[in-house]
């Protein structure tokens, strides 16, 4: 959607499995999207239609099928100052109404919890209480006038917060997902962006965001940041190196103004927009691959869909993560 939605960028996660053989750690289970030009999933695949390269080294692709176990998901909220937006608060209705639509959504076989985040995460409704927990918080803050003042303020700790969500999910599977709703300006974490990735990338957990405009940058001006404060560009690389996705710049119109107001046919456009993001998070394969060598350090790889289906499929995408944890890691079992 022009105006609104200035990118979109669609993948999923992996989760390294260790196997009986003689070399460990050459066999890996990962989580695999494939969508087409229009970004609606290709189904179907099978294993003859990937094909991978390792150190310029054939991947034997053993088997892909649709992924069905059991989802959870951790909402992130940013609830630092910068999303309360200009007046009437519009960019915070925004992004709380967001986190509640996911919540509400229902999406099959899926576990929902949730943080709100600022200097530290302020607020926690984690997956025993359940998804209608998480949907009446959300719409209760939406009723309560004061919230914004009271409670939308602070810096942002994006990165700390992904680390926390990533605790609240004790022992994570590739099945699992965070979901941060920010303007990815991180100006107060600790933890850095490589260390974030790493975590991420050994527990297997795929990263999404919907990332907020903050300001005015004017058409093809690039924003100059103060060091140390994170971009949603290096927010959307994290999504993009542990095979997840973004939805942004939310707000931003073709004149780079800001503005959260929509149109009804902006609201449609976005509407399915949060569909395909929906589904880039439901709609995997579960791929297992053999490696023809053991993994040292963090190495990148390539993952790509057949000749014969490219040619099918022209400008499809396939989503997948970039950076292989060694075989050194302690990774996580599937």
């Amino acid at each position: 959607m022009r105006g609104v939605l200035a990118f979109l960028v669609l993948g999923a996660g992996f989760l390294p499995v260790s196997s009986a053989q003689e070399v460990p750690c050459l066999r890996r289970s990962l989580s695999v999207t494939a969508v087409d030009a229009s970004r609606k999933p290709i189904l179907g695949l099978t294993a003859a239609d990937f094909e991978g390269k390792f150190h310029g080294q054939p991947v034997k692709i053993l088997s892909v099928a649709p992924d069905s176990r059991p989802r959870r998901i951790v909402i992130l909220l940013d609830s630092s100052a910068s999303m309360r937006g200009e007046h009437g608060n519009y960019e915070w209705q925004m992004a709380r109404a967001m986190a509640e639509h996911i919540a509400l959504e229902g999406l099959p076989n899926t576990q929902v919890a949730l943080l709100l985040f600022s200097n530290n995460v302020t607020e926690q409704v984690d997956f025993t209480q359940g998804r209608k927990a998480v949907a009446e918080r959300l719409e209760q803050i939406g009723m309560q006038r004061d919230f914004v003042k009271t409670s939308v303020r602070g810096q942002t700790a994006l990165l700390d917060s992904i680390l926390s969500a990533l605790h609240l999910l004790e022992t994570p599977t590739s099945a699992d997902l965070i979901y941060a709703i920010t303007d990815g300006e991180d100006n107060r974490s600790h933890a850095k962006i490589k260390d974030v990735e790493r975590a991420l990338e050994v527990a297997g957990v795929r990263f999404y965001a919907s990332l907020f405009s903050t300001g005015f940058a004017g058409p093809g001006v690039r924003v100059s940041r103060l060091p140390g404060i994170t971009s949603p560009e290096e927010i959307a690389e994290i999504a993009r190196a542990t095979g997840g996705g973004t939805l942004g710049l939310i707000g931003m119109t073709p004149s780079g103004y800001v503005n959260y107001q929509l149109s009804d046919e902006q609201k449609r456009e976005f509407s399915d927009a949060l569909q395909r993001l929906y589904l880039a998070m439901i709609q995997n394969y579960r791929v297992e691959v053999q490696l023809p060598e053991p993994v040292k350090k963090w190495p990148d790889w390539t993952l790509r869909l057949s000749n014969e289906k490219r040619k099918r499929f022209k400008d499809a995408q396939v989503g997948y993560p970039l950076i292989l944890a060694p075989c050194a890691a302690p990774v996580a079992q599937d």
